[in-house]
């Protein structure tokens, strides 16, 4: 139990405990996943025991995630099991996230980035302690024991042990429970409706584009403009031309696309392939020993900062002397970027340079400043296939994809003047919708502080009435103990009469 300056605040019967008060008996009641080569990818197998990772919690999904090891590696890491009731928490990265372990839980051991608890269900309710626990000022006492800039790490257990918890006597946390989900449940069909907005607008933005790239966008305007329409092949004509003549070596012909299971396009665009129409090229990074290559004035790109955006500016920058002592290259404004790698998200997202930049090796950079065709046209045909691209790859625990993926990637070509117009519609049509995206996620952020004024004064003990006759939490710790003590001596008496009946056995 902590005794600081914030137990006299408490409510009556009321008290601080820190984790090794609230969590049940046994070594593996308080459990970090496993660092260094106890987990690494070289024991991974296609199906077995499960590896439960960061993204089960964040996600709050115990089906996510694709790796496994085998029953001999899992019985070396039982100390690391998770089990259904178990209280995990998420400690690097996006730290603080927690998930009560539910019912029927795949078997299977926490990596290195979660932390379990199996608490004292005696002492503490498992949702009194999750809502507890999620509440904004137990998150920023969390945040204050951090460390790490790039990605952040809880420090240690060592320093989640330090924190104390207000816990109150059982019975009230049973009753605040109760109040804050009836109060959160109707938040919660709030919350859930701009959540059913929100992926009907996701669905509409890839209608959208769906139409923009078979010609349903601007069908009538091709009726009224086709006198003034060049057939899309007589454009990519010209492209492979110009390449041609312009190319430092010998231009090597792409081979025609397979245009089986691709969608039917109008009569004058073409399918054709990213590298029949442009250069494609990556980055590189130079070397963090040498502080000369870094922190200068040339912008440099992330495959994180590729993110469906317009990239007016870098976190990073490096220097003249970087660029010329690495394998980066300078990309001219207009070039479209695609990260190539990452099992989250990332992998498959686009993004449009608005400067010249450099990138690292991570990212596909598409020259379309050499070529007629309007950039964000690339880009939003990128956009629309993004789970798409996220299908290719090679590997077999992380996919990554590689430039001669990107090359091979199919694109319906239109007439220039069309292009222009599609992007024009596909820019105005989804102006509308970043606009409703905009508000809904201010709901969400006024939801979210809503929530967190409820749990704020349920953890006030302002909540709910308290019961005088109620145990306080102090003393309920102290009775739990002290049963525990009379249990281990009478097993330690057991043991010791046992032992002389042994003696006097062998005499």
């Amino acid at each position: 139990m902590i005794e600081d300056s914030n137990t006299s605040r408490l409510p009556r019967g009321w008290a601080l405990f820190n984790l090794d008060d609230i969590v049940a008996d046994g070594r593996d009641s308080i459990k970090r996943g496993p660092f260094g080569s106890t987990i690494k990818k070289a024991y991974f197998v296609p199906s077995g025991y499960k590896v439960y990772e960061q993204q089960n919690v964040i996600y709050d999904d115990f089906t996510l995630g694709n790796y496994y090891i085998d029953a001999k590696k899992f019985e070396e890491l039982r100390g690391f099991e998770l089990k259904s009731g178990d209280f995990v928490i998420s400690c690097s990265g996006t730290i603080g996230r927690a998930a009560i372990v539910p019912i029927n839980i795949q078997r299977g051991v926490i990596n290195q980035a979660l932390l379990k608890l199996t608490l004292n269900k005696a002492l503490v309710d498992s949702k009194y302690f999750y809502y507890l626990f999620t509440s904004e000022v137990m998150q920023n006492r969390i945040n204050a024991n951090t460390r790490g800039t790039a990605i952040t790490n809880i420090a240690s257990v060592k320093a989640l042990k330090s924190i104390g918890f207000p816990i109150a006597p059982l019975n009230e946390q049973k009753l605040v429970v109760a109040k804050i989900e009836e109060l959160l449940s109707f938040l919660g069909a709030g919350v859930e409706s701009l959540r059913k907005v929100k992926t009907l607008l996701k669905r509409y933005r890839q209608a959208v584009l769906k139409y923009a790239f078979e010609g349903k966008l601007t069908e009538e305007w091709r009726k009224t403009h086709k006198d003034q329409i060049e057939p899309a092949q007589k454009l990519l004509e010209q492209i492979e031309q110009e390449r041609r003549k312009n190319a430092t070596t010998k231009h090597k012909e792409p081979p025609p696309i397979d245009t089986a299971g691709l969608s039917k396009i109008p009569d004058d665009w073409v399918w054709t392939s990213i590298d029949a129409l442009f250069d494609v090229g990556s980055g590189g990074t130079p070397s963090r020993k040498k502080p000369e290559y870094w922190n200068g004035d040339i912008p440099w790109v992330t495959s994180g900062e590729v993110a469906f955006s317009e990239i007016k500016d870098t976190k990073e920058y490096i220097t003249q002397e970087g660029l010329e002592n690495s394998s980066a290259k300078l990309y001219p404004s207009g070039t479209v970027l695609l990260a190539l790698y990452g099992e989250g998200k990332t992998r498959g997202q686009v993004a449009i340079l608005r400067l010249p930049a450099t990138t690292n090796q991570a990212i596909a950079c598409i020259l379309c400043s050499s070529s007629p065709i309007p950039p964000e046209y690339v880009f939003w045909w990128l956009c629309y296939r993004y789970y798409e691209t996220r299908s290719i790859g090679e590997g077999a625990n992380q996919p990554n994809m590689y430039l001669h993926h990107v090359r091979r990637m199919p694109i319906p070509l239109a007439p220039l003047m069309e292009q222009r117009v599609i992007v024009e519609r596909i820019k105005h049509d989804l102006s509308k919708v970043d606009k409703m995206e905009d508000t809904i996620e201010q709901s969400f952020q006024r939801s979210e502080k809503l929530r967190q004024s409820i749990l704020k004064r349920a953890f006030e003990g302002k909540l709910v009435s308290q019961d005088p006759t109620d145990e306080p939490a102090n003393r309920l710790l102290a009775r739990i103990k002290e049963v525990k003590t009379k249990h281990e001596n009478r097993t330690n008496d057991v043991v010791a009469e046992e032992k002389k009946g042994l003696m006097r056995y062998v005499k």
